[in-house]
């Protein structure tokens, strides 16, 4: 009986700790008894409730902000980069670091924050655009037998036209949005930003007419404006006969052409290997399929599962610094000996802290600059700050799927060891084993061969990226 009273003071300590807390507002709006009768991931929550509720603990006011869900896999991924800075670059990492993604000049080549790169997601070559314009010309033939060449236009009324194309991929993203916005949980006062895409086309409309006058071409012109006042969402007509036109082209086309349609899409390349998808409340989006974080640290399973190009990125990435490729599987090896025990978790869980409070600076200044609120797929949710979603300071309503952040890999910020970001790993694994484990890895490491001149040149890319003042712990002398 004792021994239940013990078991019940716990819980409830624990859960009176996640009071201010981002899972403890959470848990306000969303019971736990409510998630634990959901038919999709009740049984997971209820078999590890314990567990779950004692990680949540650990979450703070100021520094707190997210979780990340990953496989053992990834775990030893993880472990051998460890091991190789410690080892083989001599670079001491800090306590509570992991390098979620690659550091690695061939797979990080941007500096780019938030606001950067939400802003670049519509960098195009020349040349797409110019084959873009020129497939346009072509739809409008089609449509209304009007002939155009791109060489028709300046240079400035060709940069017109290209913003006119890029609202219809907006207005086509926007589409989307709409249908499902509502199933978000958006703040109650949350403005629905509006279209900017019937102001281009009322330009572009000026420019067709204006250009069949001065061509002398008048007759032409009632016949653009019916088919101008007749199909008021032709755009959706033209990225459909631009979809068509891909079959045509090459593969750098087809790739920017999903790029113009698709934006923000962090489940396909390069925005998978740039994005990392992170649940603010533990339990958050326990209701959606692949959005639940504790569901991959359950069943060591993710739905993505890019798991499979691990080695491959790390053989690249031995050849890129100095070291023999044939070392990746021994390592792997090794790492792959251990896992936790039955009955435990199998997965991974990362709990993410942002320490820019600790260091003298505004409270989520890391995140506010390296992460922006988005929708599933990465797609953005404007003029709402990460640290806003993290801090709870908005009314939220208590139906449909959360809000997410994307954390933006770089090798300034995210993938600096040390940058304001911090991490506990839960993997359930005994320490015992695990650094008896990261021993053995590191005896392999000390026995083989190097290439110093690779491994000085790649520490040079680490100075030139890392801040200045942390120069030093790059010097097996200095630390």
């Amino acid at each position: 009986m004792s021994k239940i009273i013990i078991i019940i003071s716990c819980f409830f300590a624990v859960f009176s700790s996640l009071d201010a807390t981002p899972t403890g507002r959470y848990l306000e709006a969303h019971p736990i008894e409510k998630i634990i009768e959901d038919g999709k991931t009740g049984k997971k929550v209820e078999k590890f409730r314990e567990e779950l509720l004692q990680i949540a603990s650990h979450e703070t006011d100021e520094t707190f902000f997210a979780y990340h869900g990953m496989t053992q896999q990834n775990r030893i991924f993880q472990d051998i980069l460890h091991v190789i800075f410690e080892t083989t670059l001599e670079i001491p990492l800090p306590k509570n670091f992991y390098f979620i993604r690659l550091p690695s000049e061939t797979t990080i080549r941007e500096e780019k924050g938030a606001e950067a790169f939400l802003k670049g997601a519509h960098d195009f070559s020349l040349e797409f655009q110019e084959k873009t314009m020129h497939y346009f010309f072509e739809f409008l033939e089609k449509k209304t037998i009007l002939k155009f060449l791109v060489e028709d236009f300046t240079k400035e009324e060709q940069e017109h036209i290209w913003d006119f194309l890029l609202s219809c991929s907006r207005e086509n993203q926007r589409d989307w949005w709409m249908e499902r916005v509502e199933n978000y949980t958006l703040p109650v006062d949350y403005p629905i930003e509006n279209s900017d895409h019937e102001i281009y086309r009322e330009k572009l409309y000026h420019l067709i007419s204006n250009k069949l006058c001065s061509q002398g071409r008048y007759s032409q012109v009632d016949q653009w404006t019916l088919f101008f006042q007749e199909s008021p969402k032709f755009y959706l007509d033209l990225l459909d006969f631009l979809c068509e036109s891909q079959e045509n082209e090459n593969k750098d086309f087809e790739r920017a052409l999903k790029s113009f349609l698709y934006s923000f899409d962090d489940t396909s390349s390069p925005q998978k290997q740039l994005l990392v998808s992170l649940n603010v409340p533990l339990l958050g989006n326990y209701n959606v399929r692949g959005c639940f974080t504790p569901s991959i640290y359950i069943k060591d399973y993710s739905v993505l599962g890019s798991e499979w190009r691990l080695k491959g990125l790390l053989e690249a990435y031995f050849e890129e610094i100095g070291l023999d490729t044939a070392l990746v599987e021994d390592l792997w090896r090794i790492g792959n000996a251990i896992y936790p025990e039955f009955g435990k978790p199998q997965g991974c869980l990362l709990q993410l802290f942002d320490q820019s409070a600790d260091e003298g600076k505004p409270p989520f200044s890391f995140i506010n600059y390296h992460s922006f609120v988005s929708f599933k797929f990465g797609v953005p949710v404007p003029d709402l700050l990460p640290s806003e979603l993290v801090q709870g300071n908005y009314p939220v309503s208590t139906n449909g799927r959360d809000l997410e952040l994307r954390l933006i890999t770089n090798m300034g910020g995210v993938l600096n060891p040390f940058s304001s970001l911090r991490m506990i790993r839960y993997d359930g694994l005994n320490k015992e084993d695990h650094a008896l484990m990261m021993k053995h890895m590191k005896a392999v490491l000390e026995k083989s061969a190097r290439d110093e001149s690779k491994i000085e040149r790649y520490k040079k890319f680490l100075e030139e990226h890392w801040n200045s003042k942390n120069k030093a712990c790059l010097s097996y002398d200095a630390r």
